[in-house]
């Protein structure tokens, strides 16, 4: 019968050197636990870490991106657009684009100044924004087509704080298993 290392120096002890050979035997099994919780863990966490360098809305082919600067409503002139699709999710997208307002968020042009350089963003709460063109858009002109196999909703909270509780949760329970292994192994 074949005989591990492990029962070979749990038989064998001989001095310091077979308990130092016993401890790390015995943490192999244990390593490979948690190193594989680790990588379904890496499995569960969403796609949307990923997100864009900054917050932005695309009208007609161009890049505007938002800043902190409100508007008074008296500088607004008219309608020139509105967000056809939104996504946290990096990529590239077609038509009237937006990371940060949701579909159907309208664009305005601002009293003397070109839309090709600054248009202004109506926000939920009705606050119109400031935005500064930054260049043309990679993704196409025409108006995004949701496809028609299934309907991406828009979603209603923050997912970059839910991807956040996430990974918290997940790592508050790492840990707790890894020190529950090393009080079990260290009796």
């Amino acid at each position: 019968m074949r005989e591990t290392l492990c029962e070979t120096n749990e038989k064998n002890k001989i001095k310091d050197h077979s308990n130092i050979k016993q401890r790390r035997c015995s943490l192999k099994p244990s390593f490979k636990i948690v190193l594989g919780i680790f990588m379904v863990y890496l499995l569960l966490i969403p796609e949307s870490l990923a997100s864009w360098a900054y917050k932005f809305v695309v009208n007609d082919g161009k890049i505007f991106v938002i800043t902190d600067e409100e508007i008074v409503k008296t500088d607004i002139v008219e309608q020139i657009g509105e967000v056809t699709y939104y996504s946290d999710k990096e990529g590239t997208y077609s038509g009237n684009f937006s990371n940060t307002f949701l579909k159907g968020t309208k664009y305005f042009s601002i009293k003397l100044i070109p839309i090709d350089e600054e248009i202004a963003v109506k926000s939920e709460d009705g606050v119109y924004i400031r935005t500064n063109y930054s260049g043309e858009y990679a993704g196409g002109r025409e108006d995004y087509i949701e496809p028609i196999e299934e309907t991406i909703e828009e979603p209603k909270t923050n997912n970059n704080l839910r991807t956040a509780l996430i990974i918290i949760a997940m790592s508050i329970t790492s840990i707790i298993f890894v020190l529950v292994i090393y009080k079990y192994q260290n009796r």
